[in-house]
Parts: C-alpha cells; structure tokens; sequence
C-alpha cells in the first residue's frame, strides 16, 4: 500500500512541477526521493520477509496440497521479490545521481 501511495504521490508532484515549470532535479528534491524510496524499500522488505515465511508454513506444513490459493500466494510472494529487486535498482539508481549533483 505505502508503494502505491508513493507512486501516485511522486505522479501529483510531476504533474504539478511541470505545471509550475519546476526543476525536479536539485539537491532538495532529489534528496525528497532518496528518503521515500528508502522507506519504501524498507516497507516492501518487511512485508516480503514476513509473506515469504507465511509462503514457506504453507509449503512445508503441507496445509496447501494442490490448493490454487496457495499457489496464488506464492505467485504473489514471487512477484513481490521481482518488485523489490526493481525498487533496489531505482534506490540505487536515485543515491547515484544525489552523488553527482555534489560534484
């Protein structure tokens, strides 16, 4: 949900900075990135680590056996390492570029 929630707030700001000929690229609002991604990141870890382990009670406690809704889980749980895995991409993506406006 925080996901959400930050892509619709980061689409708002974009829509209002173009509107206002706003410069999305200095140290303030870059800085404004780093930190709700990290969040974001850090949100999307936990509940990933704690689905996972909901995933893996099902599997191994055998309280899924053939059941399509544990396959839904799963399915959701694997797309959700795929999310992350891309958010870390762009986490990584935004430090770099706050790096080089210091320069």
């Amino acid at each position: 949900m925080a996901i959400i929630v930050w892509s619709f707030a980061l689409a708002f700001l974009d829509a209002y900075a173009l509107r206002k000929q706003w410069d999305l690229q200095g140290p303030a609002a870059v800085y404004f990135f780093v930190v709700g991604d990290v969040v974001c990141w850090f949100l999307l870890v936990a509940a990933l680590g704690s689905s996972s382990g909901v995933a893996s009670l099902y599997v191994y406690a055998h309280m899924c056996s053939g059941s399509h809704q544990c396959l839904k889980h799963q399915i959701s749980v694997a797309l959700g390492w795929i999310s992350q895995g891309l958010l870390t991409a762009s986490v990584q993506a935004i430090i770099y570029i706050l790096r080089m406006l210091h320069y």
